[in-house]
């Protein structure tokens, strides 16, 4: 089956990463069709499926403190990370789509988790 959306759009299912393609699982609903294709290209019986284990999330030794007066100053340096890597890892560049999409991901939680200690 041929991916039917996204950068991989036309590219054989199986041909796919298999990280791109447990993302696929876990962060949206495929139709029945193309979830069975990523399944069987993961190797897996679509029941058998489990999500992969997550790192605990903020234990206290990664836990920053930052001052009211500072979020402004980390926001600039979270986007000026993001562009420097997303400079390298782009898919037009050289890179993948599978790290540009964890690269996403993990700016957006860094954004979210700042904008969470504004509110």
């Amino acid at each position: 089956m041929l991916m039917p959306f996204g950068c991989y759009r036309g590219i054989e299912v199986a041909e796919l990463p298999p990280d791109y393609l447990q993302w696929l699982l876990k962060n949206t609903k495929p139709y029945p069709p193309l979830k069975a294709a990523i399944n069987r290209a993961l190797g897996q019986e679509e029941r058998q499926y489990r999500d992969p284990p997550r790192a605990s999330r903020n234990t206290s030794s990664e836990t920053i403190q930052i001052q009211p007066e500072q979020y402004q100053l980390f926001a600039e340096i979270i986007e000026a990370g993001y562009k420097k890597v997303a400079g390298k890892k782009h898919p037009d560049v050289g890179g993948s789509g599978a790290e540009m999409i964890r690269l996403n991901l993990l700016a957006e939680s860094l954004r979210s988790q700042l904008t969470n200690r504004i509110k």
